[in-house]
């Protein structure tokens, strides 16, 4: 085990095979070369051939901020909030999975939008209706991790009558 000048742990293991593990790595490492050498009691070998030398890439966790948001909305609107979603790589719509009170949401009007690259996304509900009140969680996961925020929605609706009102006559005071 070997510390770099980063905190980069640097570890070869052998078997019949040599392998080089970077941990600790961070974004800086993004897009270096790897060049090989090797030392041994009977001398040394230089990887200097032709073909390329591995590359790193470094990925990074998705990302969602806010992580937690309360909002309102009201019946037979839209509703709409921003979400930052960030990674590398970048997640996709199939990378995301949104549950409402712990059960996966399976209405087309319930969507994430993602941005295109910059971060800009956001939490979409169609013709909002009071069965949509509730806790969602909007989980995203990559090759590289997974990340999720929760938006509670308390949805308004124009007041009802719960019961029939008993039919009254009126009287005029002539009859």
């Amino acid at each position: 085990n070997e510390t770099l000048s980063d905190g980069t742990m640097a570890t070869i293991s052998s078997d019949y095979h040599s392998h080089l593990t970077l941990s600790n790595i961070n974004r800086v490492w993004n897009g270096a070369t790897v060049h090989c050498a090797a030392n041994a009691g009977s001398g040394s070998v230089d990887h200097d051939q032709p073909e390329p030398f591995p590359v790193i890439s470094v990925w990074l966790p998705p990302s969602i901020t806010p992580s937690i948001t309360n909002e309102t909305a009201i019946e037979g609107t839209s509703f709409t909030t921003p979400l930052t979603i960030t990674g590398d790589p970048f997640p996709v719509s199939s990378n995301i999975v949104i549950t409402k009170d712990g059960v996966t949401v399976q209405d087309g009007r319930i969507t994430v939008n993602i941005g295109s690259g910059n971060g800009t996304s956001s939490f979409t509900i169609e013709n909002v209706n009071r069965t949509n009140s509730g806790s969602y969680t909007v989980n995203v996961t990559t090759t590289a991790g997974s990340d999720t925020a929760v938006v509670n929605l308390d949805v308004y609706y124009l007041p009802e009558f719960v019961e029939v009102p008993l039919q009254r006559q009126a009287f005029n005071e002539s009859s």
